[in-house]
């Protein structure tokens, strides 16, 4: 669990990790500054309960994706064999461990305990007091997971939240250390299992994912930038073009890591990495031709048409 500034829900998002029905867990806690009473909070739960270890370090800012890497070194060096990833924020259903974890050793079963396996679920969005927004959050943002050609996708676009997944120890050694340039850690995260492993879906929601105002992230209806009202135009074209640039720059960084991992063993997904990286630097049609041939794309036809778009008008 990262934290940062979440002192109005985190009691109520570590209680919830405490009432799991799975009792067998170490919660790995590293604050990353916090000026409120988040760590106050922490240290009055490690007194309680020597399952949560606070990681205490320079406590140095170092954002959303250096604050987990720093969580995922330290689950490492711990040996740690199955890693969840928790926000601060939300609220855990009781059995989100145990299900989710019955779930991955069947998975390593079939494809053997040396495969990297990556398990996410749905969400329930809610509000601040738990009041239902949506059922589904995958619907409610318009996404779906991908189970045929996850890289297809994942190299365009996220559809796995890091709170509701969970991964194996091989997949935690290929992702680390998480590169500079990367969107998110649980993006990475996915773009390694689905170029060097797998990944698999839980159709139902195992947690209530609040959404309060100050979310880093947060869930986004799929009708949201149509709305003119609510929506900058100027701004969402610009963030999306800084989007853009950085699935690409995800990508050359994957496919720099794949390769020393085993270039021969997972050659399609270098070349799926390196044409989607290089595609900026072919001229306009011929960048979409070979997007379009290889069937990199993103969920829906509004997104797939603005991806489209960009691809055309980058310089």
């Amino acid at each position: 669990m990262g934290t940062y500034n979440g002192s109005p829900f985190l009691a109520e998002q570590l209680q919830s990790i405490q009432n799991q029905d799975l009792r067998d867990w170490t919660l790995l806690v590293r604050d990353d500054g916090s000026k409120d009473d988040t760590c106050n909070i922490v240290a009055d739960f490690t007194k309680k309960d020597n399952r949560i270890v606070y990681i205490s370090d320079d406590n140095k800012h170092l954002g959303v994706i250096g604050n987990y890497g720093r969580l995922m070194r330290a689950a490492m060096d711990s040996g740690a064999e199955t890693i969840f990833f928790s926000d601060q924020d939300d609220v855990w259903l009781p059995y989100k461990m145990s299900r989710q974890i019955r779930h991955m050793a069947e998975f390593e079963r079939l494809y053997g305990r040396d495969t990297p396996v990556l398990i996410h679920s749905d969400l329930k969005v809610v509000d601040k007091r738990l009041n239902t927004i949506s059922d589904s959050f995958m619907v409610y943002q318009g996404i779906a997971n991908e189970s045929k050609s996850p890289l297809k996708i994942l190299l365009a676009q996220n559809f796995v939240t890091g709170c509701a997944t969970v991964i194996n120890r091989p997949l935690l050694e290929i992702a680390l250390p998480i590169p500079e340039n990367v969107m998110m850690h649980d993006w990475w995260i996915a773009l390694c299992a689905a170029a060097c492993g797998k990944i698999s879906y839980i159709q139902d929601a195992m947690l209530l994912y609040r959404q309060h105002g100050k979310n880093e992230v947060g869930a986004k209806g799929r009708l949201d930038m149509l709305n003119p009202i609510r929506t900058n135009v100027i701004d969402r074209w610009t963030d999306g073009k800084r989007h853009f640039l950085g699935s690409i720059g995800q990508a050359d960084s994957l496919g720099k890591r794949v390769k020393k991992i085993g270039k021969t063993r997972f050659c399609d997904s270098i070349l799926f990495a390196d044409n989607y990286a290089g595609c900026v630097k072919q001229k306009r049609m011929k960048r979409l031709f070979i997007i379009y041939k290889m069937g990199i794309r993103r969920q829906g036809l509004l997104r797939q048409a603005i991806f489209y778009l960009r691809l055309l008008l980058i310089r």
